[in-house]
């Protein structure tokens, strides 16, 4: 019966410390700053097979909360995706479709590593860039 008293307290002790970490949020949670932006492509090609130069682009704030990350593009494009327990970022921009029945699509991949630095490459159809996010 002592045993099994025992046994019972180990049990509830860590299913109440695993409940505490599930509430407290993921090892990666806090906001992170925009620390550096670079081009990865400098041109792209409209439709209309006009060239244009990609814009500069600094984008929010990156939130990470319970394994969900987020940031606005500096026009105002809401990403939002996950974080796995590695650090590792898989973020989709979705808006409604535009004028021309086209819906935006946008990738974003990443690491966050153990410093509290998040690198992510945002790709495009047309431009794409490397930003480097510091929590702080």
């Amino acid at each position: 019966m002592r045993r099994e008293v025992a046994l019972l307290s180990v049990i509830g002790f860590i299913g109440s410390a695993a409940y505490a970490q599930a509430q407290s949020g993921g090892r990666f949670d806090g906001t992170y700053q925009p620390l550096s932006s670079k081009k990865v492509s400098q041109t792209y090609v409209t439709r209309q097979g006009i060239m244009g130069e990609c814009p500069d682009r600094t984008p929010g704030p990156l939130t990470i909360r319970n394994d969900r990350g987020e940031y606005l593009s500096e026009p105002g494009r809401r990403f939002e995706g996950t974080v796995n327990p590695q650090g590792q970022l898989l973020i989709k921009g979705i808006e409604q479709a535009n004028t021309e029945g086209r819906p935006f699509a946008m990738n974003v991949t990443g690491m966050v590593d153990g410093t509290g630095t998040a690198y992510v490459r945002q790709l495009g159809n047309s431009c794409s860039y490397d930003f480097v996010f510091r929590r702080g």
